[in-house]
């Protein structure tokens, strides 16, 4: 192992010299270049260290800027892409991804044990913080072409809109860091100071000095061949917001974006019983062209409403007894192998509610009677078994518990709005095999610009 960690440094150093000689070719020190077509002066030299997935490489530079008020910029650092001026892209390219995926204490545990790059957990904490803020700010502009490098299987044909809440610990208003007692007003957190005010959270206004729960979001757009089979799914993760209003417009651009490029696809929108669940669900069909609208099917869970069917099965035979859990399968079969499934199943809780000797046991069998009828249109299970459509919101059930469930439901775990979107949309991203493309995006957007020695009209 110690003959191999040394070979590792060696290896770094010869990185860390290679990287140094690409870094001085793509230097600039004239008295004016052109960034983007705008003339730049020189500021002044100096040098500073760059850091590389090898190690942290120092180097001379020159800042220039384009007038007077306007702030210096480096120009070997627009050329390459540097981000934030000090970090290559594929060095902070490893950070984000590894913030995505695991704590903040275990990335610097691995990139210490890696070898090569020698960012700090203060600074690796950080970079995706403002990398995502300039994201944020940004977002709708992002996205149009991060939807058209993304492909749709060719064998799908149906696809599948879900979205759920999801609860998370987040930081309450003036909390320090690590929860400790308020001390009044922050400083705005470095992300703010660089980029600009984020928009504000529930956890904003709900008058809490310390940790406290609010409901996250997430959405999924999953895709299934002629047979069923789950093919693929984008993924999108919102932190708290009122009336899920970002994710909605999330999910009703991606929509439409799909039923530009497959209008064939059968839509298929799926949720549990929550009402405002449903009326953003409906919102982004309104917008699907009316041919696709014509044939969508909206489908209420069916796990959810086994547990409603369960919830009337103890109330008639008693809780955890054989014949309860015989009732909830037998009229989850009915949902499924008749057309008038449904109404065959309320038909049946009605003679046992009329039957019932107990107002309890009555009460909660009318309940479910209750939560039937109001889901009697999202019930066409038959029709969903005989065209092979899913039953069931498995994609975005996975959604909630692999973006926060396991990422983020961590002992002692809270978050600030940003933190947590900044984990969402990175994991999102690498969940949805889109994180390169989005990585490509940034760069090029936010880091990179032409340079050049002499201005050409």
């Amino acid at each position: 192992m110690r003959f191999e960690e040394g070979v590792r440094e060696d290896l770094d150093a010869i990185g860390r010299e290679a990287m140094k000689r690409a870094f001085e070719a793509a230097d600039f020190d004239d008295s004016e270049v052109w960034i983007n077509n705008v003339q730049h002066s020189r500021v002044r030299r100096f040098a500073e260290t760059v850091h590389t997935s090898f190690g942290g490489v120092e180097v001379e530079q020159t800042s220039y800027r384009k007038d007077s008020k306007s702030p210096p910029v480096v120009a070997m650092a627009k050329a390459l892409g540097l981000v934030e001026g000090g970090y290559t892209p594929k060095a902070a390219k490893i950070a984000c991804l590894l913030t995505a995926l695991v704590v903040r204490e275990d990335v610097e545990k691995i990139v210490d044990e890696f070898g090569g790059m020698t960012m700090g957990s203060a600074t690796l904490y950080r970079v995706p913080q403002v990398v995502m803020a300039r994201y944020e700010v940004r977002r709708a502009e992002f996205e149009q072409p991060l939807r058209e490098r993304s492909k749709i299987p060719p064998e799908a044909v149906t696809v599948q809109f879900g979205l759920d809440g999801v609860m998370v610990p987040q930081d309450g208003e003036h909390c320090d860091p690590r929860g400790r007692s308020p001390r009044g007003d922050p400083e705005p957190p470095r992300h703010e100071r660089v980029v600009g005010t984020m928009p504000a959270s529930p956890r904003d206004e709900d008058g809490t000095m310390g940790v406290a729960w609010h409901e996250a979001s997430v959405g999924t757009i999953a895709y299934f061949d002629k047979d069923g089979n789950h093919l693929d799914t984008t993924y999108f993760g919102r932190m708290p917001e009122a009336y899920k209003a970002t994710l909605e417009e999330m999910l009703t651009d991606e929509a439409i974006h799909v039923a530009a490029c497959r209008p064939d696809l059968l839509p298929v929108f799926a949720s549990d019983g929550a009402e405002g669940q449903w009326a953003s669900l409906a919102r982004i069909r309104a917008r699907l062209p009316e041919t696709m609208q014509a044939k969508a099917i909206d489908l209420l869970d069916l796990f959810h409403m086994g547990e409603h069917l369960q919830d009337a099965a103890d109330a008639i035979y008693g809780k955890r007894t054989p014949d309860a859990r015989v009732a909830r399968v037998e009229w989850l079969e009915t949902l499924k192998a008749y057309e008038d499934g449904l109404e065959r199943v309320r038909q049946s809780l009605r003679h046992f509610s009329r039957a019932a000797t107990k107002e309890r046991a009555r009460k909660a069998i009318n309940r479910v009677l209750g939560y039937l009828k109001n889901n009697r249109h999202r019930a066409a299970y038959k029709t969903a078994e005989d065209k092979n459509l899913p039953l069931a919101t498995g994609p975005t059930e996975a959604a909630a518990k692999s973006l926060v469930g396991v990422r983020m439901k961590r002992s002692g775990a809270r978050y600030s709005q940003h933190g947590g979107q900044t984990i969402l949309t990175l994991l999102a991203a690498h969940k949805s095999h889109r994180f390169d493309a989005l990585w490509e995006i940034i760069i090029a957007d936010c880091y990179a610009a032409n340079v050049t020695q002499r201005h050409v009209a």
